[in-house]
């Protein structure tokens, strides 16, 4: 008999994670291995290019991005925690020779991902990490993902098209995301889940200046189960 050969992942653990929240790490980790991936994490791992991008240097983003996957050779996937390092990374020439996935996207598209582990997670909502966030606007795998778990109710947001990219990134920042905080504390879940843990991060404050209880986690703190690390942004005794 043929052996299984069990897929090499390389992980990609962002900045930010590393940084704030290495829990969305152990939980990716958890997620890939029970799904029977060999998961690694190179060392010396750098900067996706997002940082400028936003700078609006293409250059030095391709450049970074290039560097950030020359320690990811010989892996047969390099899977992502943030869809924003995924689209800075494939701006990479070397990208072409490389698969790169978002974790949902490759626990939903290659290991068809199996809900029976997950605990409950309650009411919550799943903020969709694009280049316009909205609240329930597109079938994403995130999405699908959580509609697996057994004993979650997902609130949705009506009229989501009226939350808008701004124009001006650093002028209209933080109005815009005042204006995200004030839907979700009105919207009657008691968690919010993303892919794109900057903007949770960026969310914290907003959402205690309103004085709201929601809770803010990672998709793969959810998935995972991994509710015993503090919600982002919680105030630590």
């Amino acid at each position: 008999m043929t052996a299984v050969h069990a897929p090499t992942i390389g992980l990609f653990t962002t900045c930010l994670a590393e940084t704030f929240r290495p829990a969305v790490i152990q939980a990716a980790m958890d997620l890939l291995e029970e799904a029977g991936c060999d998961v690694r994490m190179p060392r010396n791992q750098t900067c996706c290019g997002f940082t400028a991008l936003q700078a609006d240097e293409p250059d030095a983003a391709i450049t970074m991005a290039s560097e950030a996957l020359a320690c990811f050779d010989g892996f047969d996937t390099i899977v992502t925690l943030s869809p924003t390092c995924s689209g800075a990374l494939k701006a990479s020439p070397k990208a072409t020779h490389q698969k790169i996935l978002t974790l949902t996207d490759f626990l939903w598209d290659e290991c068809r991902w199996n809900a029976a582990k997950a605990q409950s997670a309650g009411t919550l909502a799943y903020l969709s990490a694009q280049s316009k966030p909205s609240l329930f606007g597109s079938d994403t795998t995130g999405r699908r993902l959580l509609d697996k778990m057994s004993g979650v109710h997902i609130v949705d947001f009506p009229d989501p098209t009226d939350i808008m990219e701004p124009h001006s990134k650093r002028a209209a920042t933080s109005n815009h995301l005042t204006g995200l905080a004030n839907r979700i504390h009105k919207s009657g879940a008691g968690l919010v889940v993303s892919e794109d843990l900057g903007l949770l991060l960026s969310l914290a404050k907003p959402l205690k200046n309103l004085g709201s209880g929601v809770e803010l986690r990672h998709i793969a703190e959810v998935l995972a189960g991994r509710f015993s690390t503090a919600p982002i942004g919680a105030i630590r005794s």
